[in-house]
């Protein structure tokens, strides 16, 4: 039984260009102890959880060295990282129910991101996908909700055709901590977010010059 599977996050739901950003980072489930290996590996150093924000002067080289095992893992076609981002000109999105933009924009990240449609060509099998996400910021009765919500992809189409299946059972919150794949997206996502945002530009108040962390 083929099985793919996604770990998601968000970051910056409010940035001074770009928000709403959203990562995945996807893999064959066959290979999931293998990445796991690697990245704990390449830690260096660190310890405990490896998050963007925790970046420093010091602990600098350590993440150099994760992310450049992050992106040898791309390069071995082991696993695929896909971000997502909207402009601030799209002021609707901001307008709307925070709960309900979580879902939505999960949604759209999910169903286009990856390709899912295409990862079945001969469709000779039904291909399982397991999303985990980084804790789900809202009660749990909304992600009941969030599940069924986005268990209907395997009811489009597109996904139907292919044989692609998304379970209410395989759609799991999870915490980052516990899982190092989940970090990887996380260390990416910052930076990219970082970089778009201008932050790397920032100095600290009443200064003249950029914080070192900066």
């Amino acid at each position: 039984m083929p099985q793919l599977i996604i770990y998601c996050d968000e970051s910056t739901q409010k940035g001074k260009f770009y928000s709403n950003f959203y990562g995945g980072a996807l893999f064959e489930a066959r290979v999931k102890d293998q990445l796991e290996l690697r990245l704990q590996s390449a830690k260096g150093k660190c310890l405990g959880e490896m998050k963007w924000e925790k970046i420093s002067e010091y602990n600098e080289d350590d993440y150099r060295g994760f992310i450049d095992a992050i992106m040898d893992l791309v390069r071995d076609n082991l696993l695929k990282i896909r971000v997502m981002f909207t402009h601030n000109i799209h002021v609707s999105l901001h307008k709307s129910d925070e709960s309900l933009k979580y879902s939505k924009l999960y949604y759209q990240f999910v169903k286009h991101a990856f390709g899912l449609r295409y990862c079945n060509p001969d469709r000779s099998q039904t291909f399982h996908i397991s999303l985990f996400l980084d804790q789900f910021p809202h009660t749990p009765a909304r992600f009941i909700e969030f599940q069924t919500y986005m268990s209907s992809l395997s009811e489009l189409k597109d996904f139907r055709s292919a044989h692609i299946t998304i379970s209410k059972d395989n759609i799991i919150d999870v915490v980052s901590g516990h899982h190092i794949i989940l970090q990887a997206v996380d260390v990416v996502l910052g930076a990219i977010q970082f970089k778009l945002n201008d932050k790397h530009l920032e100095k600290l108040p009443g200064q003249l010059i950029r914080g070192k962390r900066t």
